[in-house]
């Protein structure tokens, strides 16, 4: 993961208004170094959500991850379909 997706997924677990201090000292936690501008530049993209929709964006990048794991998006469609199956 880049230092911009680390970025995303720290404004995803804090929210949007999340100051730039607070993203620095949760990514310094995890071992990931960022700069104030860095922060800056990826928060204009990211897009204003409710806390809902910050929760799904998280688990999107929870399942792109996972698709990055695994290989492809057919595996994990494989992987659903076993999940359904099941119920």
């Amino acid at each position: 993961m880049n230092k911009s997706e680390h970025i995303r997924q720290a404004f995803a677990e804090l929210g949007k208004d999340a100051a730039n201090k607070e993203i620095i000292n949760l990514l310094k936690e995890k071992g990931v170094e960022v700069e104030s501008q860095h922060i800056s530049n990826v928060k204009k993209y990211v897009p204003k959500c409710k806390k809902r929709d910050i929760e799904n964006l998280s688990t999107l990048e929870r399942l792109k991850n996972l698709v990055e794991d695994v290989g492809s998006t057919e595996i994990v469609r494989a992987m659903l379909d076993l999940l359904d199956k099941q119920r």
